[in-house]
C-alpha cells in the first residue's frame, strides 16, 4: 500500500513539476511581491501603532525610571493641546479624556490605591495637591463624557476643565507651563 502511495505523490509531483519548471521566474517574482507588500505592511502597522516606543516605555517603566513617565506625560499634554486647538467637539471630549488619564497614570504610579481616579481622589488631600476639589469636579465632567459620547460640551466648559487638569499637572510638576 505505501508503494502505490508513493507512486501516487510521484505523479502529482511530475503534473506539476512540469508547471512549475515553465512557470518558475512569474512565481518567484510574484513570491518577491507579495513579501515585499507584507514586509511594508508590517512595517507600517508597527509604526503607526507605536509598538516599539510603547514597549521601550514598559520596559524603562518596568526599570521604574520616571522619566520616561513624565516624557509620555509631556507627548500627551501636547497632544491634548492640539485636540483642544480643534474646532471639534469630539476632539475637545478626547482631550478631557486623555488628561484624566494621565492623572489617574501620576497617582497610580504615586502608589495610590485604587481602580478608579475617583477611588484615588478621595485619598488625595489639599496639602497635596491644592485643587483636589476642582480636579474632583473635572474628573466627574470626564466621567459624563465617558458614560454619554452625547454629552454636550461648550468650549468654554472643554478649557476651564483642561485649566484645572493643567494646574494639576503643574502642582504635580509634571509641566512646567
Amino acid at each position: 500500500m505505501s508503494a502505490l502511495f508513493w507512486n501516487y505523490l510521484f505523479e502529482i509531483r511530475n503534473f506539476f513539476g512540469d508547471w512549475i519548471g515553465a512557470h518558475i521566474i512569474a512565481l518567484q517574482v510574484g513570491s518577491l511581491v507579495v513579501s515585499a507588500i507584507l514586509l511594508w505592511a508590517t512595517i507600517y502597522i508597527t509604526v503607526k501603532s507605536h509598538y516599539w516606543s510603547i514597549k521601550r516605555e514598559q520596559f524603562l517603566d518596568m526599570l521604574k525610571v520616571e522619566t520616561v513617565f513624565k516624557e509620555r506625560s509631556l507627548n500627551g499634554w501636547k497632544q491634548i493641546k492640539e485636540q483642544i486647538a480643534s474646532s471639534d467637539p469630539e476632539e475637545w471630549k478626547k482631550a478631557i479624556m486623555a488628561a484624566d488619564k494621565i492623572l489617574n497614570e501620576i497617582f497610580k504610579m504615586s502608589g495610590y490605591l485604587g481602580h478608579r481616579l475617583e477611588d484615588k481622589l478621595v485619598l488625595i488631600t489639599p496639602a497635596q495637591l491644592a485643587n483636589v476639589e476642582q480636579v474632583k469636579q473635572a474628573h466627574q465632567i470626564a466621567h459624563k463624557i465617558h458614560d454619554d459620547p452625547s454629552y454636550d460640551l461648550t468650549f468654554e466648559d472643554a478649557l476651564a476643565v483642561l485649566r484645572i487638569y493643567k494646574e494639576a499637572f503643574r502642582d504635580l510638576r509634571l509641566i512646567d507651563e
